[in-house]
């Protein structure tokens, strides 16, 4: 009986031992989880603040990433999409030695939070991001990302623009996760090619909430450009009606405003009874509708400067086009300072001679797919102009103008020079499909 007990004892002894053990394992295990939970967290926010550990993307050149910080028409995900990915291409190697080693967390969790380690594609990716010569930022594209927006919604979205497209589904809520989904897909190498070339110009980003609670639809889309041939025994200027015609329908179906109602809207001043003297080609018959908007968006430059830089210029560096075009750039902030400070010159009148001048040189210039100011031989074009812009690339009036105000890229700023002229007071102006870059515009200006 004695000894029964001793053994009684000392099994319960040995039962509470055991019961006490398992309840530190079970502390240690839940510390252990709060402590890698914890750590994700860390991790995440530093990188968020990576600037603050990672003191080279403090530079200035960096600046130039934030492509679409002030674009309206994209939510704060799809913004940061753009500024990681332009991180990216404007220095591979480093967005590699920091991002793809120390953001881990940003490949991807499970449901409990557990970071999933991607060992040997994010040192595949690592590799591959150094051996890729630095890119230019890309920015967003107004119409592609709305209409990416509306593939993503699954609505029918029918537009001019497309003649053929490759595009991606993901279910991704962020824009770094999306992004970096896209780098390590091994099933979709197209986005990320799409993302890794130097020859990608725009694309479409839409992140939205699905009807699912807490689920969201990521969509990339890239849009090739539909390539304008003039047809057999067809004029130019029936091609561009053709095209003009097919733009109005598609900017109606996406419910995207043209540009000088929409400036109305949010610029009463544009709306004052004085600007009315802007229209000048208003009642030209031998101008096409966009021709004539083209005299319209210029004059407004010309007699409101000022206003026109706090209004037209400012909500175009958000809507962006293929360039950087933030007011930090040098060009459009010269523009905008020029601007500022310039006191208004006369309206441009349109003048016969001159457009004839400017579609004789349009249209050769398209045929033969040549860029430049001198008249082709055997073309039958004269040169009856005082000065000469040549747009090369843009359709729509305004971008022609902005183009040509920007001036991108031409140290001189020849073209903004002679745009702002108070030396010049008739102008022709013709839009012409153009062989290698779809469109090209001569502006002819006179005295």
């Amino acid at each position: 009986m004695i000894l029964a007990k001793k053994l009684k004892t000392k099994k319960n002894k040995y039962t509470k031992k055991n019961t006490i053990m398992k309840k530190s394992n079970l502390f240690i295990f839940i510390l252990f989880f709060i402590g890698l939970f914890s750590f994700s967290k860390k991790t995440f926010a530093q990188c968020n603040q990576f600037k603050k550990w990672v003191p080279e993307w403090k530079q200035q050149k960096y600046k130039r990433a934030n492509t679409a910080q002030n674009a309206s028409y994209l939510n704060q995900e799809e913004k940061q999409f753009y500024y990681f990915l332009n991180l990216m291409r404007l220095n591979p190697s480093l967005f590699a030695e920091t991002f793809l080693d120390k953001c881990t967390d940003w490949n991807t969790a499970n449901s409990l939070g557990y970071v999933v380690m991607f060992g040997e594609d994010t040192k595949k990716l690592a590799a591959e991001l150094k051996r890729i010569r630095p890119l230019s930022a890309i920015s967003p594209m107004r119409e592609e990302c709305i209409l990416t927006a509306c593939y993503n919604k699954n609505e029918k979205c029918e537009t001019f623009q497309v003649s053929g497209t490759s595009s991606a589904m993901y279910y991704e809520n962020t824009g770094m996760r999306l992004l970096m989904t896209i780098l390590k897909s091994q099933s979709n190498s197209q986005a990320k090619q799409i993302l890794l070339s130097n020859k990608t110009t725009y694309f479409g980003i839409s992140i939205l909430p699905t009807l699912q609670k807490g689920e969201t639809s990521a969509r990339l889309t890239k849009f090739d450009g539909k390539v304008l041939e003039i047809k057999e025994n067809q004029d130019t200027d029936e091609t561009i009606d053709d095209y003009t015609e097919a733009v109005t329908q598609s900017n109606q179906k996406l419910d995207i405003k043209p540009y000088q109602k929409e400036f109305l809207e949010i610029v009463p001043e544009w709306k004052n009874s004085k600007y009315n003297i802007a229209y000048t080609a208003q009642n030209t018959s031998y101008l096409t509708e966009n021709e004539k908007l083209v005299y319209y968006y210029l004059n407004l430059a010309r007699i409101n400067p000022s206003l026109f830089a706090e209004t037209f210029l400012v909500k175009y560096t958000k809507w962006n086009s293929h360039e950087d075009l933030s007011l930090s750039d040098y060009y459009t902030g010269s523009l905008y300072r020029t601007m500022k400070n310039m006191k208004p010159v006369g309206v441009l009148s349109p003048q016969k001679n001159l457009f004839e001048g400017a579609k004789c040189h349009a249209v050769s210039s398209g045929k033969a797919g040549y860029v430049g100011h001198s008249r082709l031989p055997n073309s039958g074009c004269i040169s009856n102009f005082y000065g000469e812009c040549c747009s090369y690339g843009q359709f729509d009036a305004l971008k022609i103008v902005m183009q040509l105000l920007i001036d991108s890229g031409v140290k001189s700023l020849g073209h903004r020079k002679i745009c702002l002229s108070n030396k010049y007071k008739t102008l022709g102006v013709s839009v012409q499909p153009h062989k290698t870059y779809r469109f090209n515009s001569v502006l002819d200006f006179g005295k």
